[in-house]
């Protein structure tokens, strides 16, 4: 540190992140910048995963800043290094290698993690969240031997997982606890409107109906739904949400 330039530590690297290290870079020169990511990449456009897994776009087009674009303005990047700890009182950050890093001003921006019901199995192999470019790595990788997929939760998130299978080939089951698709978004009528066109596309809709457990041997095999059915299935992809990362 130069003595003139603050310390500035940015816990988070996602599109907040890059939004307001673009903000900062260009309004102002007194800050000395390290930015702190738990994914091994720089920023990206989270809402451009589900035209990755559709096959739509590749992944290096979701990139938002670069690595010489970080270079470029001297932020230091330390990708792959999530913090695990905040120190008020002494004004540092720890990482999980364990290395500490003091600031002057801290920037939370930490994002979302996905919501899992709490249902027995989802430590089985085969069982997916759908949040980030490993998660769509892995389904994809998983998609090419499936012969049947369900996709748990059937908001916006859900159908957009559902779609990039269904665009893959893989057969597809959307289980949604409430009685209509995108309920949020969605009336009655528009919800019964895009159903019909899930189903034109091959896949079946099941409704309203709760997952109670993913059965398996190690790996998933089957879900079991809380009024006794059994859904055949050798994918999981659970995209029930989101909340605030805030562990």
């Amino acid at each position: 540190m130069d003595g003139t330039r603050r310390r500035l530590v940015v816990v988070g690297n996602g599109m907040v992140a890059a939004a307001f290290l673009e903000e900062l870079v260009a309004g102002s020169d007194g800050f000395e910048v390290t930015v702190f990511g738990a994914e091994p990449h720089p920023a990206y456009d989270r809402i451009k995963l589900s035209s990755v897994l559709a096959g739509q776009c590749e992944p290096e087009s979701l990139t938002m800043l670069d690595e010489d674009w970080y270079a470029a303005h001297g932020v230091t990047l330390r990708a792959g290094r999530e913090v695990v700890a905040i120190d008020r009182e002494r004004r540092m950050v720890r990482d999980c290698t364990g290395a500490e890093t003091p600031y002057d001003v801290c920037v939370l921006a930490t994002g979302s993690d996905p919501v899992v019901p709490p249902m027995d199995g989802t430590h089985r192999g085969g069982v997916h969240t759908f949040r980030t470019l490993r998660d769509v790595d892995d389904i994809i990788e998983a998609g090419q031997t499936s012969s049947s997929s369900v996709v748990i939760g059937g908001g916006l998130l859900g159908l957009e997982a559902a779609y990039g299978l269904r665009r893959r080939g893989v057969e597809v089951s959307v289980v949604h606890l409430m009685d209509r698709l995108m309920e949020r978004q969605l009336d009655a009528v528009g919800a019964r409107v895009l159903r019909g066109e899930l189903e034109r596309m091959g896949m079946r809709v099941v409704m309203p109906a709760e997952t109670a457990s993913i059965l398996g041997n190690g790996r998933v095999e089957a879900i079991a739904l809380r009024d006794g059915r059994v859904l055949d299935a050798d994918l999981v992809v659970v995209a029930c949400g989101i909340r605030p990362a805030a562990g």
